[in-house]
């Protein structure tokens, strides 16, 4: 019911000494992505505030890119008495669930097409947990799919399942276009139930 990413030491250190070997000190636009007029890419590696927004390329460096701003707009934790309908395994079972709802808005020119952006929680220790993929009605967090060919303008809303697994805390929502170390995060509030 749930994919799980560890990132080593090792790997992001050769991401980071990738990124500082490539020569290229200043944020350019991506090939292939001209920004509409007004709108600004957000710098990877921010941090931000529940409701704050971050504007990315989407997909990255590839012809036909648009500009999603993406806004985490709320975090909440769950009990996982809500999934008493299901059948989880025991690992499932003894985690603790938590509900991000998203907003997405198209910025133009293309489309997003995807029905699922990069968004992965993060535990803190290196460890990137992906959304637990919901079929029909859920009502803690009603499932929806964004849609692969919303029209610049646009905007949609997604809320999302993640199972954190027992002794695991939830240190951010992370959108990871890239690669981490540019990854946008949203650190959940402190005193959030």
């Amino acid at each position: 019911m749930r994919r799980t990413w560890r990132v080593t030491g090792p790997v992001l250190t050769a991401v980071l000494l990738l990124t500082a070997c490539s020569g290229e000190d200043e944020e350019k636009e991506p090939a292939g992505l001209e920004l509409p007029k007004g709108v600004t890419l957000t710098e990877g590696g921010t941090e931000l505030d529940p409701g704050e927004p971050a504007t990315v390329a989407y997909p990255e460096d590839e012809k036909g890119a648009t500009a999603l701003t993406v806004a985490v707009e709320k975090i909440k934790q769950g009990r996982i008495e809500d999934f008493a309908l299901f059948s989880l395994t025991p690992e499932d079972a003894a985690s603790t669930p938590f509900y991000v709802t998203l907003s997405v808005v198209n910025e133009g020119p293309g489309t997003p097409g995807t029905t699922a952006l990069p968004v992965f929680a993060n535990d803190g220790e290196n460890t990137l947990i992906s959304p637990n993929a919901i079929v029909g009605t859920f009502e803690p967090c009603p499932p929806a799919a964004l849609p692969a060919d919303l029209p610049a303008g646009d905007e949609a809303s997604q809320c999302l399942v993640y199972l954190m697994p027992k002794g695991a805390s939830l240190a951010s929502i992370d959108l990871q276009i890239a690669d981490a170390a540019d990854a946008i995060r949203w650190r959940p509030e402190q005193n959030a139930p």
